[in-house]
This record gives C-alpha cells, structure tokens and sequence, in this order.
C-alpha cells in the first residue's frame, strides 16, 4: 500500500512540475522574456525521466532483490538527477508556470518570508551542504538502517527523500541553475567536490573489501543466478567507489577548464614589442606655436 501511494506521489510530482515548467516556458517566450537554452531544456527533461526510472522504473523493483540495483537507485538520486534538474533552471521557470492565484501566494512565502530565506540560506551554505550530504550518505549505508530501508518502505521513502534533497542542496553549490549562479568560487568548488568525492569513494571502498555480507536483507534465495549476496555486495560497492569516482571527475573537470578560460580571458594581453629596425617617431609637441 505503501509503495503505491508512494509512487503515485512520485508520478504526480514529477507530472505536475513537469507541466509548470513548460507552461512557465511557453509564457516566457510569448511575453519575450530570456528562457533557458535548448540544452537546459533538455536537462531538465532528462533529470525527471531519470528520477521516475529511479522511483517507480524496474531500478526501485529490483533495488528489493539486488544490493547492486539498490546502489545504482542511490547514485542516480544522489549523484546524476539532482544536477540535471538544477541545471534546466527550474525554478524561475516552474514558478512562471504556477497558476496565477498561486504564484504570488508561492513567490511571497519562499522569497519575501525571512523565516524561510533564512532556513534556505542555512540549508544552501556550502558547509551546511555537504555536511548534510556526506551525512545521509553516510548513516544511510549503516548496515542496520540499511537492512530496514530495505524491509519498511516507510523507512525506505524516508531514505530516498533524504537522499535527495540534501544532493540538491550540494549540487546549488556546483552548478549555475540559470539564472541563479552558485556562490563559491572556482578554487573553492574544486576543493569541495573532492572533499565529497573523497567521502563517498570511501564508502564504496568499505562495502567492497568487506569480507561478509554487511546487509542480511539481501540473504535471499537466488534461483536461476549464481550471484550470491557477498559477490552482489562486492559489486555494489564497486559501482559506488569506482563509478561514483568517474563520474565525480566530470565536474572536476568542467569546474577546472571554466576557470582556466575566465582566468585566461581575464589575462591581459602583452603590450606590442617595437621593431628594432623602426625609425623613432619624433618628440611630440603639444604646446601651441607663440
């Protein structure tokens, strides 16, 4: 019951702020106002058709039976979908699709509210969001916890929603979600995508070397495989420690040549060296003839 409440909810979610974010879209462009490029588009599209395979798609049927299936659900919600919403620049563009009689009831309680603007300025601080994101990355593989996320689908609803919404909280700092841009600098965003890098390789690395099977919901029987739940485990973990690691690179990288191009273009450009075989122009005179 559970379960299909909850992907009822997940379906409709994602149906609802789908359709606010192209009528914003169509609005945008009638009233010529900026909308955000084809690819942010794009993004956004793909953000959400990633997270209902994640949800409700054969990932979260198989998260049940397979550790591997279940860390594979935990990256895409944690690692690749909150990026990908954030970059289609939502925001702006859910907000302008709101119906009129809700959108300045919305704008007025998120925006104008002090009590809000200071929970999200809280949440948004670089320091608050990664140690929110490490946090639920980590506590959430506690073996014990683990195993009743996989049994309680109460306590696995609550597993994915903080999951999810501290990675967005993270992935604020990294990206620009037109046409908001992030606060912290390029040096700093290096320095923290290592820190979560580092953080969430380290798990992956536990689960891996592990020598027995750390998460007893998984001693299932498997007929028709020969994976049994430490080679699955082992498997999990590598996905995580390896995979996650890959992936983290490709920000690294786009963080690290955006800032080489802002600081090249930056650079000024060396004055023009004077032939030595040039004639010297004369001493000019600027004062007026007596």
């Amino acid at each position: 019951m559970v379960a299909a409440l909850t992907s009822l909810a997940v379906g409709a979610s994602c149906g609802f702020v789908s359709l606010f974010y192209a009528v914003g879209l169509t609005r945008a462009q009638r009233r010529g106002r900026t909308t955000p490029a084809l690819w942010r588009r794009i993004s956004f599209g793909a953000g959400i058709a990633l997270l209902l395979v994640s949800l409700i798609g054969p990932v979260d049927t198989l998260s049940g039976e397979y550790f591997t299936m279940h860390m594979i659900q935990h990256l895409l919600l944690v690692l690749i979908v909150p990026p990908l919403l954030l970059l289609g620049a939502p925001v702006v563009m859910v907000l302008r699709g709101l119906p009129p009689y809700l959108q300045r009831p919305v704008f007025v309680t998120v925006a104008r509210n002090r009590v809000m603007r200071r929970i999200t300025h809280t949440l948004l601080h670089s320091h608050v969001a990664l140690g929110l994101f490490l946090a639920t990355l980590w506590l959430w593989h506690v073996p014990q916890l683990y195993s009743s996320a996989v049994n309680d689908e109460l306590v696995h609803l609550l597993e994915h929603t903080t999951f999810f919404w501290p990675a967005i909280f993270f992935w604020w700092n990294v990206v620009d979600s037109w046409p908001f841009r992030a606060r912290l600098s390029a040096p700093r965003r290096l320095l923290y995508i290592f820190l979560a890098t580092a953080g969430l390789k380290l798990v992956g690395v536990l689960i891996t070397v592990s020598g027995q099977v750390l998460y007893t919901a998984y001693l299932l029987p498997r007929d028709g495989t020969a994976l049994t739940a430490l080679d699955d485990q082992r498997i999990g973990g590598l996905i995580m420690w390896m995979g996650g690691g890959l992936y983290m690179l490709l920000p690294l990288a786009v963080v690290f040549f955006r800032w080489a191009q802002q600081d090249a273009a930056a650079t000024p450009a060396p004055p023009a060296r004077q032939s030595t075989g040039a004639v010297p122009s004369p001493p000019r005179n600027d004062r007026e003839p007596l």
